[in-house]
C-alpha cells in the first residue's frame, strides 16, 4: 500500500491564488523535499512552481508571498501534509497566512 497526501495551499483572502501538490507519505517517510511535489501545469515536479501572473500585479505579489510563506516554514508545512488524515481536512496554517486542505489516499 502507499499513502499520498493530495493537497491545496492558498493564501487567506485571496482564494484564486493557490499551489496544489502531492506528497508520498507512506512510512517511512523521506525528506521533505524528496517526497512532495508541486503542480506545474498538469506536471508534478520536486520544486515550488514559478509564479504565472505578470511581474508587479497584484496577483504576482500575492503569488510571491505565498511562495515565500511556504518556503520560510518548509518543515513545519511537510509536518502537515505526513499527518494527514483520511477525510479532507482544511488546517488555518501559520495564524492568518493561509490555508492548507489536506486529504489522505492510499493506493492498494
Amino acid at each position: 500500500m502507499t499513502d499520498y497526501c493530495l493537497f491545496t495551499v492558498e493564501l487567506k483572502g485571496a482564494r484564486r491564488i493557490y499551489i496544489r501538490g502531492v506528497a508520498n507519505i507512506t512510512e517511512p517517510v523521506d525528506e521533505y523535499e524528496k517526497i512532495i511535489e508541486f503542480y506545474h501545469g498538469d506536471e508534478l515536479k520536486k520544486e515550488l512552481p514559478s509564479n504565472p501572473y505578470e511581474p508587479g500585479s497584484d496577483d504576482y505579489k500575492l503569488f510571491e508571498r505565498l511562495l515565500e510563506i511556504i518556503r520560510t516554514d518548509f518543515e513545519r508545512f511537510g509536518d502537515e501534509l505526513v499527518f494527514a488524515k483520511e477525510k479532507e481536512e482544511t488546517l488555518n496554517y501559520m495564524g492568518e497566512d493561509f490555508i492548507l486542505n489536506i486529504q489522505k489516499v492510499t493506493i492498494d
